[in-house]
């Protein structure tokens, strides 16, 4: 893995080679060598964590937490995260609205959409439900 900076160019990027071979360079987007570094210490312990098949620890989990929208995309897009730790800092109130708003935006009846969000209401009242009887 290595950072570096393409001629004429502000931004730091990151070339990274993953455990199965795969190679990424991806755009850090980030004028700070210090900031561009700890993004590169990141992805190292995330390629450590998946040659060990480990979760990330709470440390990695928080430095995941601050970092930007769009690596995590790339992050998961590569195999090294979840795509539900992209979602992971939105409470499920906020999904649940972006839903229907998404329903709502593709045109769908009002009698669809509270359909939907009872449906969901109630496998999350059974979730609830189940986890308190364990």
């Amino acid at each position: 893995m290595r950072l570096y900076k393409l001629t004429g160019s502000e931004s730091w990027r990151i070339d990274v080679r993953t455990p199965d071979g795969r190679r990424y360079r991806w755009p850090l987007q980030t004028a700070s060598k210090k900031i561009a570094q700890g993004y590169s210490d990141m992805i190292e312990a995330l390629l450590a964590c998946q040659i060990r098949r480990e979760l990330p620890g709470p440390e990695l989990s928080a430095a995941l937490e601050r970092c930007p929208k769009q690596l995590k995309s790339k992050l998961a897009a590569a195999g090294l995260i979840s795509i539900q730790v992209i979602a992971g800092g939105e409470t499920l109130t906020v999904m649940v609205e972006a839903f229907e708003k998404s329903l709502r935006n593709s045109g769908k009846s009002e009698i669809h959409i509270r359909t939907q969000r009872n449906r969901i209401k109630s496998v999350l009242r059974d979730a609830i439900w189940f986890s308190g009887r364990m």
